[in-house]
């Protein structure tokens, strides 16, 4: 429902009385302002350090809800009221609306509240879905929730391995994501997201007070407000202002795996996996750690990625902005290059992988350390011949004991995209971007400006919903209905945890499901477990995992065609290649319940087997009509028990899919 080529003068404003504002467009409410949707805080945010990791206690001091409008003004280009709140001290405020970018955009600003808020009309009859990467809820509406960049915790509620990753490295909740993103999407056709790179609280009140009440640690709080006629046409908007991808290297739709081990292992595994047929994209080295701690020496690397590259396989590195203190001792003495405390200590962090040792972050605020930092980088790859990387840790900021104000929350929340950013401007620098291949374990709005292609890492090798194999296609769904196109998933889980009392291992059963499953993802990537193990199964481990690899790593290469078509509607449209089905069936309530099942572009259903010794599995058919490649059956709008058998991928055909045929071949010819 957007004019074609909106103005601000094509805005209906009709001021009721000295609160309320209803600003329409095309007969439709865009934007109220009455006596309680202003909000404004005195606010503190009083940070704990549980080894280093960040934990927010919020406290707010004052909270005025009404308002005073003195002034409205409709000037050629924008829109702005200024007005009063009803505290004691009157405190001045301003709003402005204008259009860019044929959006319609609010600013609300004030001088004295370090936090302030809005609440947005949003009918109770509308689903809320999107705010980044989401491990538990699809529909978050009547959710109340902070929103920043964490690291997202391995427990989310299962014990005892909450407890256990509470102790270890940080506190996880329902929420906690590495992908915040302060953008919502609902099921009909609303969007808003929200510029200021800073700590959110969101509290979605739909079915309760018809709003979404949005606060932020700023005193200037910038939104977009899109109102389309459906979900995808709002997506299309969205991602028009907030980035979509460019063009994916097509080894980024090869098999990529990522090994411990030295290069003996390493070959061995490559020639026992190329033997059987399948066309390695890359190799991903666990044990090289940068340039500032190596694991395995890899004597004559640059020889051995040479003749690896020969054989079209990409040999990749990782990137973080963690140091692990204990092997650089230099960097201690130089340390103007690392995130300090108010006493000009290093502020030290944990990672879940390695609880043992203390890390630092390099400050990237810093403009002087960001062009150091990418320095160092741009001489390690030149010097290894590294083809890609990994770009890892973004959503860790250390921190200790403190009070955060508003500048600190800026820093802590602007590192992601930065990082993101460095690491682009790294790859052209390089003058490979068309060959270098890059993969985010993280990301952040506005990211798909500086990155291409997402991974849903650290998840637990179990089928459960907290963070297994459920949480990980939750993930999946959310990250594409908030602009993340192109996303992969952390096949069979790589955290894992081994001690007398408490066992969180992988098996064998696991870790077929999983390669069914991210088969059917545009990123196909597999590690190794964490932490190194008897108990922990990798695919290499007999022949039977190497013949059920290579049977989901042939299809999956059989589907870069549609991939690569996927592509495109990504690239001309910001779409998911992974979709939620209310993205294409919103008239269906019964989809907005429906997160363990995802449509892969348009013609493929996917139902992966979240369950042991599953015979069967339960599919919702949301309309159309959809065939069985292995049973030729047709499914119609309803729910259905569909076999399952380990040997299966989880898949329905679209049965007008222009590919059928293509399909049918590929999923019953392997």
């Amino acid at each position: 429902m957007k004019s074609k080529h909106l103005s601000i003068k094509d805005l209906d404003v009709v001021q009721t009385n000295s609160r309320d504002v209803v600003i329409g467009l095309e007969g439709k409410k865009v934007i109220e302002f009455n006596g309680s949707n202003f909000r404004a805080f005195y606010s503190t945010s009083n940070i704990q350090s549980n080894n280093g990791v960040v934990i927010t206690h919020h406290h707010r001091k004052k909270n005025f809800f009404g308002h005073r409008l003195l002034q409205m003004e409709q000037k050629e280009k924008f829109i702005q009221f200024k007005g009063h709140f009803d505290d004691p001290d009157d405190t001045l405020f301003l709003v402005k609306i204008w259009v860019e970018n044929n959006e319609v955009h609010m600013r609300l600003e004030n001088e004295k509240y370090d936090e302030i808020g809005i609440a947005i009309f949003c009918p109770s009859s509308e689903r809320v879905m999107g705010f980044g990467t989401q491990f538990r809820y699809l529909d978050i509406s009547n959710h109340a929730f902070e929103l920043l960049a964490e690291p997202h915790g391995i427990g989310k509620g299962n014990q005892p391995i909450t407890s256990i990753d509470n102790f270890i490295s940080t506190e996880s909740n329902n929420y906690i994501t590495s992908s915040p993103m302060p953008l919502y999407l609902t099921s009909g056709g609303q969007c808003a997201f929200f510029f200021e790179k800073t700590i959110y609280w969101f509290n979605v009140q739909v079915d309760r007070l018809d709003q979404i009440i949005a606060s932020a640690k700023t005193k200037c709080l910038t939104c977009c407000l899109i109102q389309a006629d459906s979900m995808l046409e709002a997506m299309k908007r969205q991602t028009a202002i907030t980035g979509r991808i460019h063009s994916i290297p097509t080894s980024a739709y090869k098999p990529i795996i990522k090994l411990q081990g030295d290069k003996e292992k390493i070959d061995k595994i490559i020639q026992r996996v190329t033997s059987l047929g399948v066309q390695l994209g890359a190799i991903q080295l666990e044990d090289w750690k940068q340039f500032f701690n190596t694991k395995q020496s890899y004597s004559d690397l640059n020889l051995w990625i040479k003749k690896l590259n020969e054989k079209n396989i990409k040999v990749l590195t990782h990137h973080s902005c963690l140091i692990p203190l204990k092997d650089n001792p230099s960097i201690l003495e130089n340390k103007k290059h690392l995130v300090l405390n108010e006493k000009g200590e290093i502020c030290k962090t944990s990672i879940w992988s390695h609880p043992d040792k203390k890390y630092a972050q390099v400050n990237l605020i810093n403009q002087d350390t960001y062009n150091w930092y990418k320095r160092q980088l741009k001489e390690e790859i030149t010097k290894t011949g590294f083809n890609g990387w990994t770009i890892e840790d973004g959503e860790f900021f250390p921190v200790e004991n403190n009070t955060m104000n508003p500048q600190t929350f800026h820093s802590r929340c602007f590192t992601p995209y930065l990082w993101l950013k460095l690491n682009d401007e790294l790859n052209k620098e390089l003058n490979d971007e068309s060959h270098c291949l890059t993969i985010s374990n993280f990301g952040t709005l506005f990211g798909n400006q500086v990155n291409q292609i997402y991974i849903i890492a650290n998840q637990n090798p179990t089928f459960d919903k907290y963070n297994g194999m459920k949480s990980s296609i939750n993930a999946l769904l959310t990250s594409g209905i908030s602009g993340m196109a192109v996303v992969g998933t952390d096949i069979g889980g790589s955290n894992t945890f081994i001690s007398p009392l408490y066992k969180l291992n992988r098996d064998k059963e696991i870790l077929f499901r999983w390669l069914d499953y991210a088969s059917l993802t545009p990123i196909f990537k597999i590690s190794d477990t964490s932490r190194d193990s008897s108990l922990n199964y990798q695919f290499y481990d007999d022949e039977e995992g190497y013949n059920y690899f290579a049977r989901c790593a042939k299809v999956h290469c059989q589907l870069t065609f549609y991939f690569k078509e996927l592509e495109k509607i990504a690239i001309n449209s910001g779409w998911p290649m992974c979709r939620a089905l209310c993205l294409h069936y919103p008239n269906d309530e019964k989809v907005y319940y429906i997160h363990h099942q995802f449509l892969l572009g348009t013609d493929l259903l996917v139902f992966p087997v979240c369950a042991k010794k599953a015979k069967n599995v339960s599919v919702y058919i949301p309309g159309d009509k959809w065939i069985d490649p292995y049973t030729l059956k047709e499914y119609t709008h309803g729910e259905y028990r569909i076999p399952s058998p380990l040997g299966q991928f989880p898949v329905l055909i679209k049965s007008d899919s222009p590919h059928f045929d293509k399909f049918l071949d590929i999923f019953t010819h392997n």
